[in-house]
């Protein structure tokens, strides 16, 4: 049976799927019942889009994804063909593990990680283990503590922001940088669609830096 549809799978019995490639047969079941229940618990969530996209992009949640879509969407000639997952803080490294199950004879494939520094030096250090190892997979974490601060402390992103939204800032500008961060997670997924719109207008666009850590995944998969 061929099919295109990602229905075809029961997702609440996830760990009857079993993913081929080439001469490899990986079962889901394999990789325990943490997994199998957290995907069990995102209906929505495509397994395979996660198992077979050529180009993947995996983030944090929704305030990553729109921003990469949106910067996806708007240079559609150079970045094609890239899929962005949010796994929600969770997953990583097992997502990675079955990715490189189903893959790593595949020297076609790529896969890139967006996280958050959040003040874990341990866990950054842990991710990073992945990408000594295996050239095909990028993986770069925020300067700052999360996505917002990166954005607004990165090149004159403050200002233009700042002058768009209308947002007075500070008389000595000492803390500019930290207001804008204020302003994007304040309404966390709202103050990142209110940025992705303003990108994404006909006139007179709102244009913004994207911070070093997405770039450079950008730049792997592109």
């Amino acid at each position: 049976v061929t099919t295109h549809s990602p229905s075809v799978i029961n997702k609440l019995k996830i760990s009857n799927v079993i993913a081929f490639s080439g001469n490899d047969a990986v079962s889901l079941s394999s990789f325990g019942e943490e997994l199998n229940d957290y995907l069990r618990k995102r209906p929505n969530f495509d397994i395979l889009r996660l198992i077979y996209a050529d180009k993947l992009i995996l983030v944090e949640g929704p305030s990553e994804e729109m921003l990469i879509r949106t910067y996806i969407n708007l240079d559609r000639n150079n970045l094609s063909g890239i899929e962005v997952i949010s796994v929600a803080q969770k997953g990583y490294k097992t997502f990675l593990d079955i990715w490189l199950r189903v893959n790593k004879n595949n020297k076609n494939k790529k896969i890139g990680i967006v996280r958050d520094f959040d003040d874990q030096e341990n866990a950054q250090k842990e991710h990073e283990e992945y990408r000594s190892k295996h050239p095909f997979i990028t993986i770069e974490t925020t300067t700052l503590y999360t996505l917002e601060d990166d954005i607004a402390h990165n090149s004159n992103n403050t200002n233009s922001i700042a002058e768009y939204f209308s947002i007075p800032l500070d008389a000595d500008h000492s803390e500019d940088a930290d207001m804008i961060s204020k302003f994007l997670k304040d309404d966390k997924t709202g103050g990142m669609l209110s940025l992705c719109d303003a990108m994404s207008r006909e006139a007179s666009p709102l244009v913004i830096e994207l911070p070093s850590h997405i770039i450079k995944v950008l730049e792997a998969l592109k």
